[in-house]
């Protein structure tokens, strides 16, 4: 990983935790020494935060975090999609179904703890485990860049609905995709993975503007 995307994946992972607000300018010179690189390579990662979509340009402000929108994660998770859909289609190995186990039951515990941070953890560990299925650094690297992008959606969304405190069918998305998988149905893994990150994707949609609004607040984001 370049000093440029190293930068530009630390900055997103400010972005998704919420220590960057949607709307916050990215000030090159106190990121420069967070990082204790150069101005210049920060200007790089953000141009690089402006084609992935976190970022944007303003008059007189420079770059700005992008405030969510539904286009913008229709993007990611088309991106997401295929990715995930691609990897539960080949087959996979015993050792590697044992992983997909594992960040299942990791899911289900600290789902039952009804801490949101922990379990949006635990979900992205379990997509990763899917996604390590192509044995492919590059292909892992590029589902955490996704994800972390996908974290404020995720938080919004967790915000509005309490989806992980309330709902069981959020865990039994995730079961259907193991089970699936434990019993070689390849095809129906990619199916339930498909319905799994569509299901996310259109309940983030049909948030109104109001809703939307009222989830930021509740996640301190004005």
């Amino acid at each position: 990983m370049s000093a440029v995307q190293r930068i530009s994946s630390q900055i997103t992972d400010l972005i998704a935790s919420g220590e960057i607000h949607p709307g916050e300018r990215l000030r090159e010179v106190a990121l420069a020494e967070r990082f204790d690189t150069s101005r210049t390579t920060v200007r790089e990662a953000t141009m690089l935060l402006e084609f992935q979509g976190l970022i944007t340009r303003e008059p007189h402000r420079g770059a700005v975090v992008k405030s969510p929108s539904s286009e913008n994660l229709q993007s990611l998770h088309l991106c997401r999609r295929g990715l995930e859909s691609g990897a539960v289609s080949i087959p996979m190995s015993e050792e590697r179904l044992r992983a997909v186990g594992e960040a299942l039951r990791e899911l289900e515990v600290v789902t039952a703890e009804q801490d949101r941070e922990k379990t949006i953890e635990a979900d992205r560990r379990f997509h990763a485990s899917l996604v390590a299925n192509y044995n492919s650094d590059r292909l892992s690297q590029l589902f955490e860049s996704l994800y972390r992008e996908q974290m404020l959606y995720l938080r919004t969304l967790a915000a509005h609905e309490q989806e992980f405190e309330q709902d069981e069918s959020y865990l039994d998305e995730h079961r259907h995709i193991y089970y699936a998988l434990v019993a070689g149905d390849r095809s129906s893994a990619c199916r339930y993975v498909t319905s799994h990150v569509d299901e996310t994707y259109s309940r983030f949609a049909a948030l109104t503007p109001a809703e939307m609004k009222t989830a930021l607040r509740a996640q301190g984001i004005t």
